[in-house]
């Protein structure tokens, strides 16, 4: 008999993260916030035969939501796409130990930061029971071994989804700054550079609390915030992405899906070496500079632009071959895959 797998997630109210479980041509149910918001929009999940929208309290708080009723199904093995110190994954995982339900546990957190007692304990009995706990990062990983975490570990990128391009470079030299327009983004590194280089075209795609700080420098256009479709336009009108996100003492980059989707949409990266950038960023063969280092970022931008198109494209295509060998959608399902044994 076909085992049942079900998928507790926030997150999965975005239907691109629903796509890689959705792959696994597997039996796959989930169980979603009825209502979300985000920075971008609300949503509003509507039931289907594999979609359980979720009552919950705390709609749009990431970390503090809480499910207020849960199915009375009983799956085979339950994944609880949330943090580990999460009220919600400590709802669930609540819920899976009454039922005896095995279950895994998401952990994308790359800091050991500071976190409220009950945070620490909440966090201590999830990761108690838990029989797998699916990292996003190797960071990520070490984070739950180091909170004591003895079970099996399973690193599960976030895949991007589409296919390599190459597009032809503008005349101009045009940078790119795609992201959130606020501070922990770098947002006003962005506007220092454009001030130190006004020879230079800047295109931001974003938007958030600092966009008004951008209109006032002559060579700064923002586009606002772009839907993804609107998003391969962008990439082709620029030449080069930058991502120069900081540290902050509760924060730091993740993954940088950026710098991936850049990439595949044809166009090189030069990033801060801050959170999982280095990894990201080491792994594709993409630039890095120090954290705060506007020169040896600009230097990295003159490099590229001094290249001959054979020379651009023939190290994009490296760089876009290996994402597909380890950031794509399918190198996602296949390690999900080989994670929960299917």
């Amino acid at each position: 008999m076909e085992k049942r797998l079900v998928v507790a997630s926030h997150a999965a109210v975005v239907a691109g993260n629903r796509a890689p479980y959705e792959a696994l041509s597997f039996s796959v149910s989930f169980w979603i916030p009825s209502t979300w918001t985000d920075s971008y929009r609300d949503y509003r999940v509507e039931p289907s035969e594999f979609i359980r929208p979720l009552p919950v309290w705390g709609v749009g708080r990431p970390q503090r939501y809480l499910p207020l009723r849960i199915p009375r199904s009983r799956p085979d093995f339950l994944v609880i796409e949330e943090e580990s110190f999460s009220l919600s994954a400590w709802r669930f995982s609540r819920w899976a130990r009454r039922r005896h339900v095995p279950y895994a546990v998401q952990a994308a957190e790359n800091m050991n930061r500071p976190l409220p007692r009950v945070a620490r304990q909440l966090r201590r009995k999830v990761l108690r029971d838990a029989q797998l706990v699916i990292g996003r990062s190797p960071a990520a990983l070490d984070r739950v071994r180091e909170w004591g975490f003895t079970g099996d570990r399973a690193l599960v990128v976030h895949g991007v989804e589409g296919s390599p391009r190459q597009a032809p470079r503008p005349a101009r030299l045009v940078v790119g700054f795609v992201g959130r327009l606020v501070s922990a983004k770098g947002i006003e590194d962005v506007i220092e550079l454009a001030r130190q280089h006004p020879e230079w075209l800047f295109r931001v795609a974003g938007d958030g609390e600092r966009a008004s700080d951008l209109a006032a420098v002559a060579n700064i256009e923002c586009c606002g915030p772009l839907t993804a479709a609107q998003m391969g336009d962008f990439y082709d009108s620029v030449s080069i992405v930058i991502v120069p996100s900081r540290t902050t003492p509760t924060w730091t980059e993740q993954f940088g899906r950026v710098i991936v989707e850049a990439v595949y949409a044809g166009r090189p990266v030069v990033a801060y070496a801050t959170g999982e950038i280095p990894w990201v960023s080491s792994t594709i063969g993409s630039a890095t500079v120090d954290e705060g280092d506007l020169t040896g970022m600009a230097r990295e931008i003159s490099w590229w632009t001094s290249l001959d198109d054979d020379a651009w494209r023939r190290r994009l295509t490296d760089m876009q071959a290996a994402v597909t060998v380890h950031f794509s959608a399918a190198a996602a399902v296949a390690e999900l895959r080989r994670a929960l044994a299917l």
